[in-house]
């Protein structure tokens, strides 16, 4: 158990520590007392953590679990989206199983420690102090990603401290660093449940290792890059995310006369650098209409004015358009759909390249001087792009079906395997239960 807490403390913090994107991110929602904390280091900042730890009530969030063959762990719009591929796999080769939403479909509480894992939380409370003081410097960042981490690991081992009867066959995850996807699997890891991670979205080499008992990737690329992160553990599976036929060619095809223009922000975009560019498309005469597609976590808000003036769309239209896009993994959905994707940086503050699609040639990048003038028409996508392309999406080199099919054999006999692992558990509780009755 202290093991697997361990590897989810490096698990989270790593991002954290590399990331300077990621750290500002998060860093908007510490409380002052840890930025005070982090200025300390070493055995005073681990005993400055211990007193913090010490005041904070004995609660955690429970759920009231239910039996399910697969559990899925996650809430956003891209984790749901990644879950649901991998039912649809199982599905189209016929995998017979039950599946629950753990955030969804089970009633989450806040509740106090049982004394029965009360030595539990005391434990896994230490070696979170022993982490600390073992880091030496540790930001205030860093430190509330711990907290929310240990709440949710302490939460599932607590939910199912009396019910491990109940633990599902395998653990879904779409994410492989926040902490409450992590505090999910390093608990189930701990309670000897296999974790599936599904990736949801493009990565860089400040993630951490791949660590599961499988990883469904999306494509080639994102392997390399993890393998450049460490070793990677665990049986691996590059499998498209796409399962009608990409139109790929579509791209290529080349736009003639005024264009739609469609904007793709990250979450974290700059209102007044996207203001700027669509008065420069306003100025386009080779333009015909213009819209933005928001990121579903995008924080801002806007009154009636500025949705009217920003033409914001809640879904990508059919119609076939150009895309401009910021440091997003929407480019690969994008192109798979037929669009010409053009990536421009300035939108937002991430680092520019993040995913490092302009880098291995697989879109163009744009300046904000180019949104005046016909940029589309440069010849970027042809025949040497969709050679190219196919590390970034799989489908682009061949059909994908086998791969399904590799990872829905692959899922089977897991729970095959884990079926036949809690019916002889199940048998040697009932046995030791007769023996201690007197029974036999």
């Amino acid at each position: 158990m202290l093991e697997a807490y361990a590897k989810g403390c490096n698990r989270v913090g790593d991002i954290v520590t590399k990331g300077d994107t990621f750290r500002m991110i998060v860093g908007e929602r510490v409380p002052e007392q840890l930025e005070m904390m982090a200025r300390s280091s070493g055995a005073e900042l681990a005993r400055l953590y211990a007193e913090y730890l010490e005041g904070r009530p004995k609660t955690v969030r429970t759920f009231d679990v239910g039996y399910a063959d697969l559990c899925f762990f996650g809430g956003t719009a891209n984790n749901l989206r990644e879950f649901t591929f991998l039912l649809k796999v199982l599905d189209e080769h016929s995998i017979r199983y039950s599946h629950k939403f753990f955030l969804r479909d089970f009633r989450a509480h806040t509740s106090r420690i049982a004394s029965a894992v009360e030595t539990v939380r005391t434990e896994v409370l230490h070696a979170g102090v022993q982490w600390v003081h073992r880091c030496g410097t540790v930001s205030g960042s860093h430190l509330n990603q711990l907290l929310q981490y240990t709440g949710i690991f302490l939460g599932v081992l607590h939910s199912y401290a009396d019910k491990r009867h109940l633990l599902p066959r395998i653990a879904v995850v779409a994410n492989d660093h926040s902490p409450s996807q992590v505090g999910f699997a390093m608990a189930m890891k701990s309670l000897g449940v296999p974790v599936i991670y599904v990736q949801h979205a493009e990565v860089s080499e400040i993630f951490p290792p791949l660590d599961f008992t499988a990883s469904v990737l999306r494509n080639q690329r994102s392997l390399d890059t993890y393998r450049r992160v460490g070793p990677v553990k665990g049986k691996t599976f590059v499998v498209s995310r796409i399962f009608d036929k990409a139109r790929f060619q579509d791209v290529m095809a080349p736009l003639t006369g005024e264009a739609i223009v469609g904007i793709y922000p990250t979450s974290r975009f700059d209102r007044a650098d996207l203001q700027v560019a669509i008065e420069s498309l306003r100025r386009n005469p080779a333009v015909q209409d213009y819209f933005v597609k928001l990121h579903p976590n995008t924080p801002l808000t806007f009154n009636e004015e500025e949705a009217t003036y920003f033409k914001f769309r809640t879904n990508t239209p059919d119609a076939r358009h150009v895309a401009i896009v910021g440091n997003s993994s929407v480019v690969v959905e994008l192109l798979s759909q037929g669009h010409p994707v053009y990536q421009l940086f300035d939108l937002d503050g991430v680092d520019a390249d993040y995913y490092g699609f302009v880098k291995a040639g697989f879109a163009p990048s744009i300046e904000p001087g180019d949104l005046e003038k016909s940029f589309w028409t440069g010849g970027f996508y042809n025949e040497d792009w969709l050679k190219r392309g196919s590390r970034f999406e799989p489908s682009m080199r061949e059909d994908q079906w086998a791969a399904r099919r590799k990872l829905a054999r692959f899922m089977a006999r897991l729970l095959k395997r884990r079926a036949m692992a809690q019916a002889l558990h199940q048998l040697f509780r009932v046995k030791q239960k007769a023996a201690s009755a007197g029974v036999v």
